[in-house]
């Protein structure tokens, strides 16, 4: 039976995959109890129950003989961040506030706390985090308030220390379809005029809420954003009177970052976000169960020309079936 969280192992490997993390939480730790159907691994030791998605999605590209140093380096990302030493880390602001950082998250990430920030177009927030070095730990309201800080003067310490501290670096499109299966790759529209832009941290999302010089400039009217995994951005730039073109390159974008969502470690959301060159944000498309639905304003369509067309098709990450975009 296939698993949510590693759709694209049948049993027999997932098990394997199972098996490696299984023998280095036992020897690092003194044992652990992994659940198959949840892909958690619970670790008496450190007090966590540990999330195995991305070091899944690490492996699912390398070869098998790889594993295990995968699972080594998941296992110590996670001592680093036990409970107790991210506890120590966040006692005191001053320690803290040139590692506080911003990303775009789903609710899902955050769910169960009261983490500061505040709500983005197309179902996503803004979450105020500090970079603990390989992980992150979520800054909460209760914990700015033991502070004595001000919620909105952190969230702005954080949207400047994130842009200086992550770059974004361009990278072709291709590289967006690793880990996905070779009819995927093979199916996969990289036409169109997009930008591909990647930041190696868990943070590079954030260049979205603040100034961004990778960013600015893209399109005379801004451009579309599209943010699959926490370390890649995808821009489509919005031209007065790009129209038909304008589809196609949005089209394209959104297809592949639909695949990526579905195979990168650190997944965020295949939703995309009008960057408007004033720095203001708009929804332009949600991902749905059958697809993209896109709902442009019309605010977007006088300018770029709407044309009465649809795109091509997206490919389902896991399978050559395709998923429909639906432009209106």
């Amino acid at each position: 039976m296939v698993r949510s969280w590693c759709p694209w192992w049948a049993e027999a490997t997932r098990r394997r995959f199972l098996g490696h993390v299984t023998a280095v939480c036992d020897a690092r730790w003194g044992g652990c109890t992994v659940d198959e159907e949840a892909g958690t691994v619970d670790v008496p030791a450190l007090n966590m129950v540990l999330g195995l998605r991305n070091v899944a999605a690490a492996c699912r590209g390398e070869p098998e003989h790889q594993w295990r140093l995968y699972v080594y380096s998941f296992a110590s990302v996670a001592d680093d961040n036990r409970p107790d030493k991210v506890e120590a880390k966040l006692a005191n602001i001053a320690e803290v506030v040139d590692e506080l950082r911003i990303r775009v998250v789903t609710a899902a990430h955050t769910r169960g706390q009261d983490v500061a920030g505040y709500p983005l177009p197309a179902g996503l927030s803004a979450a105020l985090a500090v970079d603990v070095g390989g992980g992150l730990a979520y800054v909460t309201r209760d914990r700015i308030d033991k502070w004595g800080s001000d919620e909105q003067e952190l969230l702005d310490i954080a949207a400047i220390n994130t842009v200086h501290a992550v770059p974004l670096e361009e990278r072709s499109p291709a590289n967006l379809a690793r880990g996905a299966p070779p009819a995927i790759r093979a199916s996969m529209n990289l036409a169109g005029r997009w930008t591909c832009f990647e930041g190696r941290s868990l943070f590079a999302t954030g260049h979205l809420l603040a100034p961004s010089p990778a960013l600015e400039g893209l399109g005379d009217k801004g451009a579309i954003i599209s943010m699959p995994d926490a370390s890649t951005l995808l821009a489509c730039p919005v031209n007065a009177g790009a129209g038909a073109e304008f589809l196609r390159s949005a089209g394209a974008m959104l297809s592949a970052g639909m695949v990526r969502n579905a195979v990168a470690p650190n997944p965020i959301s295949a939703n995309a976000i009008w960057l408007r060159p004033d720095g203001s944000l708009e929804g332009f498309a949600e991902q749905q169960a059958a697809g993209y639905r896109v709902i442009p304003s019309e605010e977007l369509k006088d300018l770029v020309g709407w044309p009465n067309t649809t795109v091509a098709p997206a490919p389902d990450a896991n399978r050559a079936a395709p998923r429909q975009i639906d432009f209106l």
